[in-house]
C-alpha cells in the first residue's frame, strides 16, 4: 500500500526506481499502467528474508526505503508472532547488511506505531517508545530502529526513521484479514450480516491517508539524516465504533444488527500521535482530512465489487 504509492510518486519525479517484493500481499498493477510498468522502475521479484537476496539487489543506489514487512490484520499478529518476529527482523537485518556492504549512503526505515506501548498515554510522543508492546510487531519495528542506528553511527550511513500510524488507502488489500478499514469496507459493500466489528468500538485510532504519508517520507529523507524518530500521524482520535457508521453510511448498507464482538481482539484502547516533531522538522501536515481519504477508499472499493 504505502510502498506502490512511493513507487508511483518517484516515478513522477523522474527518479529511477528498484523495487525489491515477493507479491506476497502487494500486487504489482499496483505499479503498472496499462500491464507495463511505470516509468524508470524496475521490479525484481525476490524474497527479502533469504540470506543473500538484498546485497545481491541493493547495489548503486543513493537510498533504500525499507518498506518490506509480514504485516496484516491483528488477528494475525496475535495468532503467528513467534513467525512474524523472526520474519521481520531477517529483512530488517538482511537489509541494513546490504545497505553497509553495498556503501549505500542514506536508509530511511519504515517504523510502526506499534512501537509504542498500550501501558502508555496518547497521544504519543516520540520518546514515549517502548513499554509494554501489544505485538511482536511492534517489538521487532523498536528493535530495528536502534539497529538502523547502529548501523548508521558505525558506518557513517544516513538514517530516516519514520513511524507511521494507522495508514489507509485505496490501496490496501481489500479482504476480511486486512486492516480495519478495508476490514470493515470488505463487510459492508458484500452485505454481511450480521455486520460485525471486533472488540468494544470504543478503541480509538488515528487514521492517516497514504498520499500524506508520501509527502512525509519525502521531506524526512531530505531533512532528516541522523536516526531521530519522527511520527507521521495525527492527534485526531477516530472511535472505531464511529468509523464502522462511517463506512455504512458511505456504502449505503443497513444490516438488520450490528454486533460489537468483545471476544476479538481489539488492540491497544487509545492510539494517536503527536505531530508536534514532524510539523516542527519537517513542516509536514496531512493535506487529506480522514473523511475526504475514507470516501475515495470507499469509492475504489464500490468498483471493485460492481466488477
Amino acid at each position: 500500500m504505502i510502498g506502490s504509492a512511493l513507487v508511483e510518486r518517484l516515478s513522477k519525479l523522474g527518479a529511477n526506481v528498484l523495487v525489491i517484493d515477493n507479491l506476497s500481499r502487494g500486487k504489482l498493477e499496483n505499479i503498472q499502467v496499462n500491464g507495463q510498468l511505470l516509468p524508470n522502475v524496475t521490479f525484481v521479484n525476490a524474497d527479502l528474508s533469504k540470506e543473500g537476496v538484498a546485497r545481491k539487489y541493493i547495489k548503486d543506489q543513493e537510498i533504500v526505503c525499507a518498506l518490506a514487512a509480514i504485516v496484516g490484520g491483528i488477528l494475525e499478529l496475535k495468532s503467528k508472532p513467534a513467525y512474524i518476529g523472526y520474519i521481520n527482523g531477517l529483512i530488517d537485518q538482511y537489509t541494513l547488511k546490504a545497505v553497509q556492504e553495498n556503501e549505500i549512503p542514506h536508509i530511511m526505515f519504515a517504523s510502526s506505531a506499534c512501537v509504542y506501548g498500550v501501558d502508555k498515554p496518547a497521544p504519543y510522543r516520540e520518546e514515549d517508545a517502548g513499554g509494554q508492546y501489544d505485538s511482536i510487531y511492534g517489538r521487532t519495528k523498536h528493535y530495528s530502529e536502534f539497529l538502523t542506528r547502529a548501523y548508521a553511527e558505525q558506518h557513517g550511513i544516513k538514517a530516516t526513521i519514520l513511524r507511521f500510524f494507522n495508514v489507509f488507502s485505496e490501496r490496501d488489500h481489500f479482504s476480511l484479514q486486512s486492516h480495519v478499514i478495508s476490514a470493515l469496507a470488505y463487510k459492508a459493500l458484500h452485505k454481511m450480516n450480521p455486520f460485525i466489528v471486533w472488540g468494544s468500538g470504543e478503541q480509538t485510532r488515528s487514521f492517516v491517508y497514504t498520499d500524506d504519508v508520501i509527502d512525509g517520507i519525502l521531506l524526512a529523507v531530505e531533512k532528516i539524516h541522523y536516526g531521530d524518530p519522527v511520527n507521521l500521524g495525527t492527534s485526531e482520535r477516530v472511535k472505531i465504533k464511529d468509523l464502522a457508521f462511517k463506512i455504512l453510511e458511505m456504502t449505503g448498507y443497513q444490516p438488520k444488527e450490528i454486533l460489537f464482538d468483545k471476544n476479538m481482539p481489539e488492540g491497544a484502547h487509545d492510539r494517536c500521535a503527536s505531530d508536534e516533531k514532524a510539523k516542527k522538522l519537517l513542516g509536514w501536515k496531512p493535506k487529506f482530512t480522514f473523511e475526504e481519504g475514507l470516501r475515495r477508499t470507499i469509492e475504489h472499493y464500490k468498483k471493485l465489487v460492481e466488477k
